[in-house]
């Protein structure tokens, strides 16, 4: 199938880019228990496609890995802040009925000036001019007026995206540009005709404001899965009641409504100083032939969103990943990851 925009995450793709976390990220207070479960996540991913790792600072990930996985990795040493590739990553953009393919990239900025980012915003422009990583046929699109981070909007693959006005409009991000120009642009640099928004609070502990892949995810053209109001009890129940109520009034192009899937909320999850953590299982990652769900090791909803992927993904198989260490710096499998879609890498 040809797609014209932003190729949609369930395409067939190339690799899968990870971040090994390194002793100048915030990883390093809890490095080795990092490692670990950056190891499995890239094991998980190897049992379907390649996985790219980028390296920094002497660490790498060779001890924890089985040699079978070794084979379907692949290292590119080069500075970076921190592991959250998702959002200073490529967005792959091709154009329809054309072999025309451009990655897409915007200025990073720690989410708000909350975090340094010097390091993340110079990553992808380096796999272009140093590895070389892409296809002579990719072109650079950078948007570096505009602080658009990759986990903040999800494209459906035929012209629509779908973000969180809560996101877009938190300060200090894209001072300056008008409502309505930031709007021309995520059309122009995504390749999309609609826009379609929900308007809802971030999940408690969020450092992103709100990006839409801890909410509500597209699985096809059509049909959205979302973190439901599931337990009355969770600290995002009233923002996730009122998530619910706006997917409800969407629209495609057609007028007609999206087909919508609920996920169990985690519900609430605490580190060891009682902060609230943004846990999700709307943080998924679509493989070739399959999806990895994070789990949480909160049981009973653990069990609830695996039988739920399940029979969602009837036709993919499922493999779940432990996240219980990535959402304690806020993040969970998808943010940790950026897919790279299929015929933009050098073979």
């Amino acid at each position: 199938m040809n797609y014209y925009g932003v190729v949609p995450e369930w395409a067939p793709q190339d690799a899968v880019i990870v971040a090994w976390p390194h002793k100048a990220t915030d990883w390093n207070s809890i490095l080795n228990e990092a490692h670990q479960q950056f190891a499995t996540l890239i094991e998980a991913i190897a049992q379907f496609e390649p996985v790219i790792v980028l390296t920094a600072n002497g660490e790498t990930p060779e001890r924890f890995l089985t040699e079978d996985t070794m084979q379907q990795v692949s290292f590119i040493d080069v500075p970076f802040n921190d592991t959250w590739v998702r959002d200073y990553g490529p967005l792959c953009y091709t154009l329809n009925g054309s072999d025309s393919k451009r990655a897409v990239y915007y200025t990073f900025n720690g989410w708000g000036l909350k975090f340094a980012a010097h390091l993340d915003n110079m990553v992808t422009p380096y796999l272009f001019r140093q590895v070389p990583l892409f296809n002579t046929s990719v072109q650079q699109a950078p948007y570096r007026k505009y602080q658009l981070e990759g986990g903040g909007f999800e494209c459906n693959g035929a012209g629509i995206v779908l973000y969180n006005k809560y996101w877009l409009n938190a300060p200090n991000r894209n001072e300056g540009s008008k409502p309505e120009e930031i709007e021309a642009t995520i059309k122009e640099s995504l390749g999309v005709e609609l826009l379609l928004e929900v308007d809802v609070p971030p999940l408690v502990g969020d450092d992103t404001d709100g990006h839409i892949d801890t909410l509500v995810r597209f699985i096809d053209t059509n049909t959205l899965v979302y973190v439901s109001p599931s337990d009355a009890s969770s600290p995002n129940f009233v923002a996730l009641r009122k998530l619910e109520e706006q997917l409800k009034g969407l629209r495609n192009q057609k007028g007609e409504p999206f087909h919508l899937i609920a996920l169990p909320d985690v519900g609430l999850m605490c580190d060891a100083d009682g902060e609230v953590l943004p846990a999700s299982y709307a943080n998924f990652l679509f493989v070739n032939g399959g999806v990895i769900v994070p789990t949480y090791g909160v049981p009973k909803h653990d069990v609830e969103a695996i039988a739920a992927f399940q029979e969602i993904f009837y036709n993919r198989k499922v493999v779940t990943a432990p996240a219980n260490i990535l959402v304690k710096w806020h993040g969970s499998i998808h943010c940790a990851t950026m897919q790279i879609a299929k015929g933009f890498l050098l073979s």
